[in-house]
């Protein structure tokens, strides 16, 4: 059995330079994907195959360091497949993949890959392998073979960074769904990766618990440098923060843009991911309009004053049908059935 090094808190005292994490602030390309093809196969017992599934096709994609990029698509489009080729969990059944320059189809290099990559997934309960707060967040790094000073120096950076020091003897059983969310991602953190994948990492929390779990995420990114890779669902609170959007469908990309330009080129294209737009960008969709596109409801609410000024319509009466709209929609699945095309959005149209 494995000896437990029980860690005390007043023991982790950070110093300046240990202060000074920084995550990934390499510049450059951080992933790059060529003609990436990957097959899913069933066996039989003689190895055999039974049949075999294509779930990506041919995707090709670069990734910049520190960006903060969101892969959107509906369930069995292959973004959560694309997500682990990531982190080399999946290797190509053709073409390559490269994360910092490592092609993950050499297996001497997921080490390194890993170190670069972390990985939050959907279930919390999956990731966690421990039953203390403090030996979770000292795993990952025992496993790689630090020493128990720098353990000691992570384990107080990331208990002091993400304000879990009130739970770090409690047992892991005891933490709430959005807690034990929190310790994985800290736990993912404390080996400094570049990057972060996270894969529908709020699909079991609650809304209050997934919204202060995204804000984390974003700190992560704008205070770090740490690239995020995240698929998720609660498009009104990532879109404002995401550099790009890859759209994938049917084992495919799509398109891939900034947000803005997603929300013009699904419109375009009349295609049905457009009803998974944050409100205001749907809209902005329904009406002529020469002013850029919002994508929060703040946003949203200072194109309404503007275009309802040109069009001679009291700001006020349309503001106010499309708050009541957005408010509505808080915490709910951007995938629903959408009816938000509002009060506003017909007295616009009519003008």
């Amino acid at each position: 059995m494995r000896e437990e090094k029980v860690i005390d808190m007043k023991d982790c005292q950070m110093t300046e330079k240990d202060r000074e994490f920084t995550g990934g602030e390499k510049m450059g390309k951080i992933i790059q994907a060529l003609h990436l093809i990957h097959d899913y196969v069933q066996k039989d017992e003689n190895g055999n195959i039974e049949s075999k599934n294509r779930v990506l096709r041919d995707i090709s994609v670069d990734i910049e360091s520190g960006s903060f990029v969101v892969l959107l698509g509906h369930n069995g489009s292959g973004k959560s497949t694309l997500a682990r080729h990531l982190n080399a969990l999946l290797q190509p059944t053709e073409g390559t993949v490269w994360i910092d320059g490592h092609d993950t189809k050499n297996q001497q290099e997921w080490l390194e890959i890993r170190k670069t990559a972390g990985m939050v997934f959907q279930n919390p309960d999956n990731q966690i392998v421990t039953d203390k707060v403090w030996h979770e967040l000292a795993f990952g790094l025992e496993s790689l073979g630090y020493s128990n000073a720098d353990i000691r120096i992570r384990v107080a950076e990331m208990a002091s960074y993400f304000g879990i020091q009130d739970w770090f003897y409690k047992n892991v059983s005891e933490l709430s769904g959005g807690q034990k969310q929190l310790l994985n991602l800290a736990s993912i953190m404390a080996m400094h990766p570049d990057m972060l994948i996270l894969d529908e990492p709020t699909s079991q929390l609650d809304p209050i618990a997934a919204s202060d779990f995204l804000e984390t995420v974003k700190k992560i990114n704008r205070d770090l440098g740490t690239t995020i890779i995240l698929t998720e669902h609660r498009l009104e609170e990532v879109f404002p923060s995401a550099d790009r959007v890859v759209v994938m469908d049917e084992g495919q990309i799509l398109c891939v843009g900034t947000p803005p330009e997603i929300g013009e080129e699904l419109k375009k294209r009349n295609h049905e991911m457009f009803l998974a737009m944050p409100v205001p960008m749907q809209v902005y969709a329904k009406v002529e309009s020469e002013q850029p596109c919002p994508i929060t409801v703040r946003d949203g609410r200072k194109w309404l004053d503007i275009v309802c000024k040109k069009k001679g319509i009291s700001p006020a009466n349309a503001s106010s049908s499309y708050r009541k709209e957005s408010d509505s929609q808080k915490g709910k699945s951007s995938f629903s059935n959408n009816k938000r095309m509002m009060d506003c959005t017909m007295m616009l149209k009519m003008r």
